[in-house]
């Protein structure tokens, strides 16, 4: 029988997945979804292409943050409906932000598969009654219970369940069949939790494959009144560490005794230690359930996280975020939330800023909502260019081709910044139009040509030039 890991989403973080999910491990994976195929150029799928035919024994099934027409030209992608080993796979899933996104760039209408594909399968499962489930998301009374109940989902506790097809169609495949162990991803939240026969696992890449990450098995005395008011989301502070309750085993409310539980190690939590750091200010959170760590050294205002509200988490090692509301949910550096509940901002995320918008999920960097309205500035408008073209915006350009790019700066603002990368073995020339193109060693050009396959030239207009940056 051969060991494989089971990785979470990861949303594009080829690198984190690469570094602490593969080198560490010499058997194959199954990465769960939400890989973030579709969401970035060419090259990167160009270069994730060439890893992972490399690395045949690492596989992945999609996820609704995924392009599932990209995702099938993909080595390494695991069909929907594949039985191998007595294992059935199911990719796919409801996004709850969908009507904020855009059809193509950032969500596709065949996120979940159809109402008669979902039969179909129903009736592969009951035939073959597989021993492992390994899906994207999960049956939809179960999620409620171990993400809606706990608190963990996006509106705590009093979130509505939501009736997604995959969920209900995963759901009656659940009460037709109970598998031994049933693994998914979706809810960015890792937890274990026993329903019938089975064991379901929810696996998150922040914290499962931190290299310093483990289980710890502890007893604790537990009283009726400690499991009335347990949440799975509260940290617990164990020997100078932050753990995640996983899993409380043997319980018993009708004895004194301690109980078995299972904890796992929060990789972006640090221990509080004591200093005049200036790191926060807060006020009116007695209902409130507020989380960060200190950054940077004593006195230094460059760490500084600013929050006001109720149920407000930060992850730890971001700066400079001001966040005012409730139940938001922040990762990144430099993001602004004001008069705004139930947002979440992903970690590495900068530059965000949502005012007077409940509820929405931030995904790129410099992305604006503004009364529930999104929009993105920035690298983050991709373009591919075959041909001479003059660049009126800021974004990422892919180019591939003989050809000359002029840059335009009528249009631009300053500090907008501009990405270009060569995929080709043509030469690509960036002219400035007029302006110059200048060095940090303050050397001038008017124009910089791209001769190399993959080389790559980023520029922030200054206003009367541009800045190699």
């Amino acid at each position: 029988m051969t060991l494989t890991r089971i990785i979470g989403d990861i949303h594009g973080k080829v690198y984190d997945y690469q570094m602490y999910s593969i080198n560490d491990f010499k058997g194959p994976t199954i990465q769960v979804g939400d890989f973030g195929i579709g969401f970035s150029g060419p090259y990167w799928h160009e270069q994730v292409s060439d890893w992972q035919t490399r690395n045949p024994q690492h596989r992945f099934i999609r996820g609704n943050h995924d392009d599932p027409a990209k995702c099938k030209t993909m080595p390494g992608y695991i069909n929907d409906g594949l039985i191998e080993n007595d294992v059935m796979f199911i990719g796919g899933a409801w996004s709850i932000d969908y009507a904020r996104r855009r059809e193509g760039y950032d969500w596709w209408r065949d996120e979940e598969l159809s109402i008669s594909q979902l039969n179909r399968l129903y009736d592969v499962y009951t035939t073959v009654q597989p021993r492992v489930m390994i899906t994207h998301d999960a049956p939809t009374d179960v999620t409620y219970q171990m993400f809606v109940q706990t608190g963990l989902a996006i509106g705590g506790m009093s979130a509505k369940k939501i009736q997604t097809r995959t969920g209900q169609a995963l759901q009656a495949m659940f009460e037709e069949h109970q598998p031994d162990e049933w693994y998914f991803g979706h809810w960015h939240h890792t937890m274990q939790m026993k329903f019938g026969r089975t064991i379901f696992h929810k696996k998150y890449i922040d914290e499962i494959t931190d290299k310093n990450s483990k289980i710890l098995t502890a007893y604790f005395y537990l009283t009726p009144f400690d499991i009335a008011r347990l949440s799975f989301r509260d940290p617990i502070f164990i020997d100078n560490q932050y753990y995640r309750l996983q899993k409380i085993v043997d319980y018993n409310p009708a004895t004194v005794s301690t109980t078995k539980c299972e904890l796992l190690l929060i990789k972006t939590r640090e221990a509080f230690v004591s200093t005049t750091y200036p790191w926060l200010s807060y006020q009116d959170n007695s209902n409130g359930n507020v989380d960060s760590t200190p950054r940077g050294d004593g006195g230094d205002s460059g760490g500084t996280n600013v929050f006001s509200g109720e149920g407000i988490f930060i992850e730890s090692g971001t700066v400079g975020n001001a966040v005012f509301g409730s139940r938001n949910v922040v990762g990144g550096d430099r993001n602004f939330v004001a008069a705004s509940s139930g947002v979440q901002i992903y970690p590495d995320i900068y530059g965000a800023v949502v005012i007077n918008s409940d509820n929405v999920t931030v995904t790129r960097n410099n992305e604006t909502w503004i009364n529930g309205t999104k929009y993105t500035f920035g690298s983050s408008n991709v373009y591919n260019i075959t041909s001479n073209y003059t660049i009126t915006e800021a974004g990422t350009y892919y180019c591939d081709g003989l050809l000359t790019l002029s840059l335009e700066s009528t249009v631009l603002a300053v500090n907008d910044r501009i990405q270009i990368f060569n995929l080709g073995s043509n030469t690509v020339t960036v002219a400035g139009n007029g302006l110059n193109i200048v060095y940090s060693n303050n050397n001038s050009v008017a124009s910089f040509n791209l001769n190399h396959k993959y080389e790559s030239l980023t520029l922030t207009y200054a206003g009367t030039y541009y800045i190699i940056t």
